[in-house]
């Protein structure tokens, strides 16, 4: 980078990319928050709480200090990396690039901004190597709001879904 130091780049796995995040976040004065995986949310199938012991959704905000004079509303950009675990490493490297360059100066936020950089959305399968969740969910797919979900329950293809979802469905976390 400009101040002569490594690129964080990617790393090998959850924790350093977790840890280049937050360091570089610090470096570019974002307020960074940690979300631990914690409540009934969180209690799946299969590992068990040790699995997420340490495990937090990063988020860092960044805001621009400058206003201006248009009246305009502020602008809002979010980022989100590893909603499917995976996926976490290339999302992180991306953020830590992007962060880097507000910390050296290179990129300056345009006024009324605000960027939300959420870094590991899916930590447990960012840790784990997984697409899903320790609930064995696609956050990217598996999205039914309660109003929609007692819908599609009242339906006549529902009893049969019940009837088979067994044997498709596995219990535990592959």
């Amino acid at each position: 980078d400009a101040a002569g130091r490594p690129s964080m780049g990617f790393h090998a796995d959850y924790d350093a990319c977790r840890e280049a995040f937050r360091q570089r976040a610090t470096e570019a004065d974002a307020t960074l928050t940690a979300l631990p995986l914690q409540g009934p949310c969180w209690g799946g199938h299969g590992r068990g709480p040790a699995d997420r012991d340490g495990l937090t959704i990063d988020v860092a905000r960044l805001q621009s200090s400058e206003q201006d004079a248009s009246g305009k509303e502020n602008v809002l950009c979010v980022h989100l990396s590893g909603v499917h675990g995976v996926e976490g490493f290339a999302g992180s490297a991306i953020q830590c690039a992007f962060l880097e360059e507000v910390a050296s100066g290179a990129y300056k936020l345009p006024p009324r901004t605000t960027i939300l950089l959420v870094h590991a959305v899916n930590p447990w399968g960012f840790k784990f190597g997984r697409r899903f969740n320790e609930n064995n969910v696609d956050l990217n797919r598996n999205v039914v709001f309660s109003s929609e979900f007692a819908t599609l329950r009242t339906r006549a293809a529902s009893a049969l879904f019940e009837r088979v979802i067994g044997r498709f469905t596995p219990q535990q976390p592959w």
